[in-house]
């Protein structure tokens, strides 16, 4: 693994350097909390117990990013990507796509009163996951026909338009579908809004709602994130601010763990660099795994309440049958019904986020990593998933109608 050179060294400890004096000259409660908070995760991502999330850079790219680990292989995909060629090609099958979704949203949004999960939230979600997933995969796509030997003359501009069109909606997709995944109705609803606004706005004025560089994105092979940004009152420093311990921490580490792997040291410059941008700005972007609301507040309506039990788990043999028909290709994707077991891991997923138990944590994993698989169009890999579900429930079974 190629390692630290000592001009990449350089520019790495010169950006640490720099993040230091700006933090150390604005004595600023929120900024130091920030600061120490973010350092501490530098550290972690030193020891190699954490990685970097991937983020939109200026050239409009992003690194090891989700939609790098779609699947490539068409035999393999649940759903079949379009070949772009060049960007008029993507744009039809982007405005194809986006027409799709808007008449989701607007009959989402034309429902008046309370929208029940099971034929409201719960329909609109698997839409929104499913274009962001067409989205990325197009994008994937584009890259991998540019950069084979034969690629054509039109093959980059292709790229431009794919990268273009992913990195406008995939941030408000994400947001929507993550809200759901936390369970809140009222934060649903408003992602969706935005949503609207922005499929009703021209292509000049969308450019103009585009995320900044710096932007995080989840990494490939990751599970979705949370993306919050802020813009935090100068609040006067109170008290002894940790920073400086744990920056010199840091550099410690660096010293002792010097050379580091070429992910590392690059990923750290510019997360540092990053860093330095957002603290000029005062605008602060940090990510982090979704959360789940158990309980309705005042205000804060949950989409779904406690669920007794799931269909699953009330007769787990007859969905072991399904999930063993869709390995074999017995059931294929034309066929119709992969998005319906795609929403039942996801209920499956919420319904063991309300009824939690230690036991039960292989079938938390087995499920991120079926859901991750349904979100990289991998058709092995999810029915894969559906198949070691399906054989965990079914040994269950004689524990009663749902595992506590």
């Amino acid at each position: 693994m190629p390692t630290t050179p000592p001009d990449a060294a350089a520019d790495l400890l010169d950006a640490l350097e720099e993040v230091e004096r700006l933090v150390t000259e604005n004595r600023v409660q929120p900024l130091h909390q920030l600061a120490e908070t973010t350092t501490m995760s530098w550290m972690r991502v030193v020891e190699g117990k954490e990685a970097l999330l991937p983020r939109l850079g200026e050239d409009g790219t992003a690194p090891d990013a989700f939609h790098y680990g779609l699947e490539l292989r068409p035999e393999q995909r649940m759903e079949a990507v379009p070949a772009p060629d060049d960007a008029a090609a993507v744009e039809a099958a982007v405005g194809e796509r986006l027409a799709a979704l808007e008449r989701e949203v607007t009959r989402y949004l034309a429902h008046p009163g309370y929208r029940s999960s099971a034929d409201r939230c719960d329909r609109m979600m698997v839409e929104l996951s499913r274009c962001s997933r067409a989205l990325a995969a197009l994008c994937g796509e584009a890259e991998a026909r540019a950069a084979a030997p034969e690629a054509g003359p039109g093959a980059a501009a292709a790229v431009g338009a794919a990268r273009e069109a992913l990195f406008c909606w995939e941030p408000r997709l994400n947001e929507a579908i993550v809200n759901w995944q936390q369970n809140w109705l009222t934060a649903f609803d408003g992602a969706l809004r935005r949503l609207a606004d922005l499929l009703a706005m021209t292509p000049a004025e969308r450019a103009a709602e585009r995320v900044p560089a710096g932007y995080p994105l989840r990494g490939r092979g990751r599970p979705r994130i949370k993306v919050s940004g802020s813009e935090p009152l100068a609040r006067p420093l109170r008290g002894k601010s940790l920073f400086s311990v744990r920056f010199a921490q840091l550099l410690q580490r660096i010293e002792e763990l010097m050379p580091l792997p070429e992910p590392v040291w690059s990923g750290l410059a510019q997360d540092a660099r990053h860093f330095i941008a957002m603290t000029r700005r005062n605008w602060f972007m940090s990510a982090g795994p979704p959360g789940f609301m158990r309980l309705a507040r005042p205000g804060l309506p949950l989409i779904r309440g406690k669920p007794a039990t799931h269909p699953f788990l009330l007769d787990p043999m007859d969905y072991f049958k399904k999930a063993v028909l869709f390995h074999n290709r017995t059931y294929t994707a034309d066929g119709g019904g992969l998005d319906a077991m795609y929403l039942q891991v996801r209920q499956l997923e919420r319904f063991y986020k309300f009824h939690s138990s230690a036991h039960l944590r292989p079938l938390r994993a087995w499920i991120e990593d079926c859901l991750r698989a349904w979100d990289e169009n991998r058709w092995d890999a999810f029915t894969e998933g559906l198949l070691t579900i399906g054989g965990f429930l079914r040994g269950e079974a004689e524990r009663g109608p749902w595992a506590p």
